[in-house]
């Protein structure tokens, strides 16, 4: 009895291993390929959660800055005179606020912490200005948007505050 390689010239039956050795090595790597692959998804789907919680935790911190910032402004009562002074030393120990604007009921800038926009400036035209023109209460936010001031992107957190009057 004849075994299932005698008659076969080795050449084809070398030729046959090879091929058998080459199909047997690209599963091996492309299972390995696709694992690396699966598990580098994994990776960066954790790392972007991460970064996600990370930006979201700063957004809260920024806003609830804010939030404090406008309520220990409100406390002084009706700021108008030594604002600005009030709002630079505030808004030096926020270091993630980029600045502080106090707006008159119309909309005028009356103090800007930095200095930078000119007194009398006119916001009446933006959004959140106009929902707490509206009667909005609690903070506004605003989309963020390009800030040439402080040439980067920020967003506005808005407070309306109403003197002892109701005004």
């Amino acid at each position: 009895m004849k075994g299932w390689c005698q008659g076969a010239k080795p050449s084809v039956l070398l030729a046959g291993l090879a091929v058998l050795f080459g199909v047997a090595s690209g599963l091996v790597a492309g299972v390995a390929v696709w694992a690396d692959h699966t598990e580098t998804l994994r990776r960066t789907e954790a790392a972007t959660q991460d970064l996600a919680r990370l930006l979201e935790e700063h957004a809260h911190r920024t806003i609830d800055a804010a939030e404090l910032m406008v309520e220990r402004l409100a406390d002084r009562g009706r700021p108008q005179a030594g604002a600005q002074a009030a709002m630079a030393a505030m808004l030096q120990g926020a270091p993630h606020l980029s600045d502080l604007y106090l707006l008159d009921a119309e909309g005028r800038l009356v103090a800007d912490a930095r200095g930078v926009a000119a007194k009398g400036a006119s916001f009446a035209d933006r959004a959140w200005l106009k929902t707490l023109r509206a009667g909005g209460r609690g903070a506004v936010i605003a989309p963020v948007a390009y800030d040439e001031s402080g040439r980067g992107y920020s967003f506005a957190v808005a407070r309306r505050i109403d003197g002892s009057d109701g005004a």
